[in-house]
């Protein structure tokens, strides 16, 4: 059986795409002992986009922890720019677990290039984008699995012994959207005891008729089929979701009857359970919105 979950999803629960650098220090293992700089990780829209919808925000995944720790108020730590006028842009800071999220305004004008930047404590990142011409209204097309592939893999210092599953999918495109805006968040969604979704990769869009992304499944976990689910997400914050599909690591891919016939489906309380804070992002936005109105 399969179903799409037409769920919101978490911004800020995974950090993947990230900067890391190495102390000197070792462990007892021998391993390197990995710092992340404590500063952004990741901004949307992406440096260099074009045609960025007039109603996106700016938003900005910072290293984990990073608000617990920084005592500057967070709307110190974004400055954006028109740089066809040279005037700042004012706007409103909101932070949901790690991610900043900065909107303008009066929303951005049309056919207008900005430019700014992301404070934190080690390391600052610059942010450049063009807006188009229109608010971005349509969410972008689903993305469909092509292939998930299981290799057993031995522990490293990056990751413990189990199982390294890669998933292959067509990316999505987005009519009224910078496709470099879109990103991709991979769920687990049923596995031997595992209570709610977990966010196990996220990647952004990239151009390509594939995109694989990887995580690796502990080999205790690695005890019977599991299954995973696929969201796209753009830079308003529509959400589409692929198919749900599954596979047993250590039998084989077998899609659909596995995970009808192995696992439990989670009620929607506990998938919504593991998603609260892009839901919290999308009031937050809708409020704001509804004032303007008003």
């Amino acid at each position: 059986m399969r179903f799409t979950f037409r769920s919101l999803v978490v911004l800020g629960a995974l950090c993947v795409n990230g900067f890391a650098s190495e102390a000197l220090a070792q462990d007892d293992a021998g391993c390197p002992t990995v710092t992340e700089p404590r500063g952004p990780v990741e901004i949307f829209p992406a440096s260099g986009a074009t045609a960025v919808a007039l109603d996106a925000p700016i938003r900005v995944r910072y290293s984990a922890g990073f608000f617990a720790s920084n005592p500057d108020a967070p709307s110190s730590l974004i400055s954006v720019t028109n740089s066809d006028t040279g005037q700042s842009v004012p706007g409103t800071v909101t932070v949901l677990g790690d991610t900043l999220v900065f909107r303008p305004d009066g929303g951005f004008p049309p056919s207008s290039l900005f430019d700014g930047v992301a404070r934190g404590i080690d390391v600052d990142v610059s942010l450049s984008f063009l807006t188009g011409a229109a608010t971005d209204i349509t969410p972008p097309s689903a993305p469909a699995f092509q292939e998930i592939v299981a290799d057993e893999v031995a522990a490293t210092c990056e990751t413990v012994a189990g199982y390294r599953i890669d998933v292959s999918f067509t990316p999505s495109t987005d009519v009224d959207g910078a496709r470099g805006d879109i990103e991709y968040l991979l769920f687990m969604t049923r596995a031997p005891r595992l209570a709610v979704p977990e966010l196990v990769a996220r990647t952004r869009n990239f151009a390509g008729d594939s995109i694989t992304m990887s995580f690796v499944l502990e080999s205790e976990r690695a005890t019977g089929a599991i299954c995973l689910a696929l969201n796209a997400v753009d830079g308003v914050g529509h959400v589409v979701s692929s198919s749900e599909n599954c596979s047993d690591p250590i039998q084989g891919n077998f899609f659909d009857s596995l995970c009808s016939a192995s696992i439990a489906r989670p009620s929607s309380p506990s998938l919504y359970a593991a998603i609260p804070l892009i839901a919290a992002l999308v009031i937050t936005m809708r409020r704001r919105r509804a004032k303007r109105v008003r």
